[in-house]
């Protein structure tokens, strides 16, 4: 049972690597197109993480400058 079943996924996996019209075709507007969507999903994860621990660290440094400031 398990050679059969293991037969029919390499039958039919190899054809699941065509599924993808977009990423390696020909035609170069396709491949652009590929090319600065990976560039946005790499830059955009750091960039928005980069951001909030930006905005926190300013928050936490204005709230201890009120805090000295209330001291005094």
């Amino acid at each position: 049972m398990k050679k059969i079943v293991s037969i029919l996924f390499a039958a039919v996996l190899p054809m699941q690597a065509f599924a993808c019209s977009v990423c390696f075709t020909g035609r170069e507007d396709f491949l652009s197109a590929f090319y600065v969507t990976t560039a946005l999903l790499i830059v955009l994860p750091p960039s928005l993480v980069g951001s909030f621990v930006y905005y926190f660290r300013k928050q936490n440094r204005l709230a201890q400058l009120e805090e000295e400031n209330s001291e005094e």
